[in-house]
Parts: structure tokens; sequence; C-alpha cells
């Protein structure tokens, strides 16, 4: 996609309020949204969203002409999923399983049937599901008095 003119004067002015030069504009472009410029054609809306973020941020939550926490809300709509997957993750490592085990679990017969590699190839939609088998699973298990890691977790 290509930025709005008012995306890129906004682009341009809060580089500005965080007193980045032109070199370090410019870098935080190829290494944050993989384009060189405001102009480039091969921006993704996310990107520029997590952008402004990083900015809002650095400006202690609030950039001039945005009320506070404006772009933070905006990222966790253009990408709901990624709160699941930091919710699943805290889940499934309070039952001790590391990151292949949950990998596992999410393409298993019992989750997607192979659908779904691992948790960060998951929608948000389905990702809820996950979330809720996760949690069901913990409470079983604490209800039992278990603590080691469930069998299904590593085979299917």
């Amino acid at each position: 996609m290509r930025l709005t003119n008012g995306q890129k004067k906004a682009l341009h002015a809060v580089a500005r309020q965080a007193g980045l030069n032109n070199v370090a504009y410019r870098l935080v472009l190829r290494n944050l949204a993989g384009v060189d410029s405001a102009a480039s054609p091969r921006w993704r809306r996310e990107d520029f969203i997590m952008i402004m973020g990083l900015f809002e941020k650095g400006a202690g939550g609030q950039l001039k002409g945005n009320a506070p926490g404006y772009w933070r809300d905006e990222l966790r709509l253009a990408r709901p999923g990624d709160a699941l997957r930091v919710r699943i993750r805290r889940e499934a490592a309070a039952m001790g399983w590391t990151e292949g085990d949950l990998d596992r679990f999410v393409a298993s017969n019992r989750m997607s049937s192979g659908q779904f590699a691992s948790i960060d190839d998951a929608p948000a939609e389905w990702l809820v599901k996950v979330l809720e088998a996760v949690k069901a699973m913990k409470t079983r298990e604490q209800g039992a008095g278990n603590r080691e890691k469930p069998r299904h977790a590593h085979a299917d």
C-alpha cells in the first residue's frame, strides 16, 4: 500500500517530535517496516501503525494531535492475535510446556489436524479456541494435582 499524504505528514511529524535526524529516521523505516521512505509503495498498514505506536511509546504514551494511547489501541486492532498468543504462551508455560510442546498441540488432531503448524500460523479467531483448550487443561491439571506435562502435548 502507499501511505496517504496525511500518513506521510504524521510519520514525518512524529520523527521530528522524537528528535530523529534523517539518517536515524530512515534506519527506523528500514529496520521496522522494510521501506526506505514514507513514499515507498511497499508499506503495510500494520507496519505504519507499529512505527507510530513505537514513537508514541517513546513520547510517553501520547503523540501531538492524538489521544493518549491512540496508536497502541490501533496496533491491537491491526494485529488482534498477538495478545492472544501472549496469553496462550503464558498459560502453557504455567503448565511447564515448551514452545515445541505448544506447537505440537496446535498441530495435533485435537486442535487443527495439521492445518496450523504452530501458534504463529493460526488466525486470531482460531486462537480463542486454543486459549480455551489450554486453560481447560490447566484447570484439570491443577484439580488433579498433576504438575507433569499432559501426554497429548507431545504426541497425537
